[in-house]
């Protein structure tokens, strides 16, 4: 390579930059969806309270759209916090306020595709909650597996898969609005 003239030398680096950019596009990566952009939310209303951010992960900024099934390539970091205020004289018990809450991650990535088609949106997740004294944990797991709940539910400790309450707690607060840049 030293041989070679200063103008082969750069033709070379630049057959070699071309190369890998025709690389990236047959793997699906650029092109695709925008890129992510920072989105923010907080509804507060009735006793309520939720916020959540959502950062793009390097996913939704170089591949966005696309991924390799990995959730170390995510398309978005997601993280909400709620706490709620429940009346118990509206469920017909004895009257006193609740004060329940909530603080989750989730890591949205794509996966399952190849050569930029038939990308499926997966999510890897985990949270806890609290309810009252007797009702409180941790929750974690993705859309390839199931939840799994450890902590304290009417006074019992222990470790519990469940019908995906976290990940549905999670999604029903991620309802984010760009910030304008």
């Amino acid at each position: 390579m030293n041989k070679k003239t200063k103008a082969e030398q750069f033709f070379i680096l630049l057959l070699g930059c071309a190369a890998c950019l025709v690389l990236l596009c047959t793997t699906g990566c650029g092109g695709g969806k925008s890129c992510e952009k920072i989105q923010i939310n907080s509804i507060e209303e009735d006793g309520q309270s939720v916020k959540g951010i959502s950062i793009p992960g390097c996913g939704g900024w170089f591949t966005s759209g696309k991924g390799c099934n990995s959730c170390l390539w995510s398309q978005s970091y997601k993280f909400s916090l709620g706490s709620f205020e429940i009346d118990t004289a509206e469920t017909g018990e004895e009257g006193e306020i609740l004060k329940d809450w909530f603080i989750g991650c989730d890591n949205r990535y794509y996966g399952s595709g190849c050569f930029g088609c038939g990308y499926q949106e997966k999510s890897c997740y985990n949270g806890l909650f609290y309810e009252d004294i007797d009702t409180w944990g941790l929750f974690y797991g993705s859309s390839d597996s199931e939840e799994t709940m450890m902590g304290c539910v009417n006074g019992c400790f222990g470790c519990t898969s469940s019908a995906r309450f976290g990940d549905e707690l999670l999604k029903l607060f991620e309802i984010y609005e760009e910030i304008d840049e």
